[in-house]
């Protein structure tokens, strides 16, 4: 029998983050080592208080979930936490359950009676989170860096069905004090899911020892570095993520970016941590601009040629290299870099054909790095 519940829950509704995006005035550049955090309040979130507007529960509800069902805990979900108190350098999250809410199914495994023995099939942190939306210069560097602290602990339960089909659980006596968490550094744009930065670097560590470990894989072939906080430990655990905002005007198109602590249910990598009560605390939160502003780019000029196009930018002092990019996509998709030490390039390739409307796009490498790319602009071959 196995010792841990697992539910079910849509594949739609475990895509989603459930982060409200915001929009906001593009922000003036701001000095090395502002904390640009400050004065931002945070935002919870968990199932059933339903700051979504309830989208996620419904969901559960369309699948004939029940909150805390105990009359059949194979349709129940429990994600329930709320932050009580808190400031803009921390937050104290009270926590009802994390849930145990995950996409499960047949396992390949039978019971006793020759019954397959379902599984979780998918890493489940999203149901409870606390995040704050900040901010952002495009191709800037950030590091995030707080203290935080858990009081989580769990009885692991043993689930049995009845002769009905229906579920309950026995607890087995046995508890946990062990929860790992998500820190997630993300651009906040609920339509492209509301995917992690690339390349965002986590540490954590508790008396001098590393924290952080990867989670198994989950069907979607998804990855999380995650946090191991154990409420058996008086003290705090110290964290830094350190996170660089693109500098592509078209792939990263809003001002703001977010930060997300994410706490529910891991079910699939870690199984013993679901329905965990506790408390979840924050303190010494910031969120530091680590480098200098990097310019935008500007295309002084672009001219459609026989079989060519001529691109030219402004000349910057000290630049190391331009990089001239073209595509047929407004997108960028399947694009084109020509490099050059001058600021006036001549465009040839396969693709630039004549009648060919091309869109092209410029960037420059100095000492201090690249600057953001700038705005396209359209031109047609000759």
């Amino acid at each position: 029998m196995r010792k841990n519940l697992f539910k079910k829950v849509s594949a739609v509704v475990l895509s989603l983050t459930l982060a409200v995006g915001m929009t906001g005035v593009v922000p003036a550049a701001v000095k090395k080592g502002t904390d640009i955090s400050n004065g931002v309040a945070w935002q919870g979130f968990s199932i059933h208080t339903r700051e979504d507007k309830g989208v996620w529960e419904d969901s559960l509800k369309k699948d004939n979930q029940v909150y805390m069902n105990e009359k059949d805990t194979k349709k129940s979900y429990g994600e329930n936490a709320s932050i009580t108190s808190q400031t803009s350098t921390g937050f104290l999250m009270n926590v009802v359950s994390t849930g145990w809410s995950a996409q499960w199914g047949p396992s390949g495994k039978k019971d006793s009676k020759g019954n397959a023995i379902w599984e979780a099939k998918g890493n489940n942190p999203w149901g409870v989170t606390a995040k704050k939306i900040l901010k952002i210069e495009k191709g800037r560097t950030y590091t995030a860096t707080f203290k935080i602290k858990s009081t989580l602990k769990n009885e692991i339960k043993e689930a049995k069905e009845r002769e009905d089909g229906t579920g309950y659980n026995v607890g087995t006596g046995k508890y946990n004090y062990i929860k790992h968490i998500h820190v997630k550094a993300y651009r906040n744009n609920t339509k492209d899911g509301d995917p992690g930065i690339d390349g965002a670097k986590i540490t954590a560590t508790y008396n001098g020892k590393n924290i952080v470990s990867t989670t198994k894989a989950d069907q979607t072939k998804t990855k999380y570095d995650v946090i191991e906080l154990d409420s058996r430990n008086e003290g705090y655990a110290d964290v830094t993520v350190t996170f660089t905002i693109p500098g592509d005007n078209i792939a990263y198109k809003q001002n703001t970016c977010g930060l997300m602590i994410a706490a529910g249910a891991l079910l699939f990598s870690f199984p013993d941590e679901n329905d965990m009560k506790g408390t979840i605390e924050v303190k010494d939160f910031k969120v530091v601009a680590s480098n200098n502003p990097v310019a935008t780019s500007k295309l002084k000029s672009v001219k459609g040629l026989k079989k060519a196009v001529k691109a030219s930018t402004k000349k910057v002092k000290g630049a190391k290299l331009y990089e001239f990019q073209y595509s047929t996509k407004k997108s960028f998709a399947k694009k084109k870099t020509v490099k050059s030490k001058k600021p006036t390039v001549k465009i040839k390739g396969k693709n630039v054909k004549s009648k060919k409307t091309l869109y092209v796009r410029v960037r420059v490498k100095t000492k201090t790095g690249y600057t953001v790319w700038s705005k396209a602009k359209k031109v047609k071959v000759k």
